[in-house]
């Protein structure tokens, strides 16, 4: 019998894509140390040969933002992953709904394309943390679950597009006996994005 030569398929580079708010960019970690990009990085770099990351995510961004600013400056035309954080500032800076959905729409048919995989992160139930008044948490929880619906509604649409239910994990994980939230009374702090991290990686690794 004649020997095969066997060839080898060449390593796929594995490229992160993030995209998003002040959570995304990681405030409220302790000197930025710990923050999701560099938890998912510590995670995700040991199981590809070839590894980027590419953070555009800006604080204070909304959905329009993202729509018309972070998505024009990308480094390259496609990613192997993308994680999306964005809705809250939206919600603070009263954005209307059809806005939001129009913008968040938009935003969902480009990275569909730009990305083998995208995460989106719906809005996490903010209303009780210490910065948002007890007198306006009913309405913020209620705007919050509106356009999380509208969210949910957008990702249904795209089959490469995943849910990360930030809402529910933010009231079933981030609120307990241990303190996740960071001293400015908003962000979660280290151990917040450790949790946090965890779940985006396993939507990530168990695609």
């Amino acid at each position: 019998w004649r020997s095969q030569k066997v060839v080898q398929t060449p390593p796929t580079p594995f490229h992160l894509l993030i995209l998003g708010d002040s959570l995304a960019q990681g405030v409220g970690s302790v000197e930025n140390e710990n923050t999701l990009e560099k938890y998912l990085t510590d995670k995700l770099r040991p199981l590809h040969t070839t590894f980027t990351v590419e953070n555009k995510a800006v604080p204070s961004s909304k959905t329009e933002e993202v729509l018309n600013d972070q998505l024009t400056k990308l480094y390259l035309e496609h990613y192997s992953a993308t994680i999306l954080f964005i809705g809250t500032n939206d919600i603070t800076r009263l954005v209307t709904p059809s806005n939001f959905e129009n913008n968040y729409a938009e935003i969902a048919k480009v990275l569909s394309t730009k990305s083998d995989l995208v995460v989106l992160a719906n809005i996490p139930q903010f209303s009780n943390t210490p910065i948002v008044p007890k007198t306006i948490q009913v309405i913020v929880d209620s705007r919050t679950k509106s356009y999380n619906n509208k969210i949910d509604n957008i990702a249904n649409g795209y089959q490469n597009l995943r849910i990360f239910n930030f809402f529910a994990f933010s009231q079933n994980r981030l609120q307990g006996e241990i303190n996740y939230i960071a001293d400015d009374g908003f962000h979660p702090n280290d151990a917040g994005y450790r949790l946090i991290g965890e779940e985006i990686t396993q939507k990530i690794i168990g695609q």
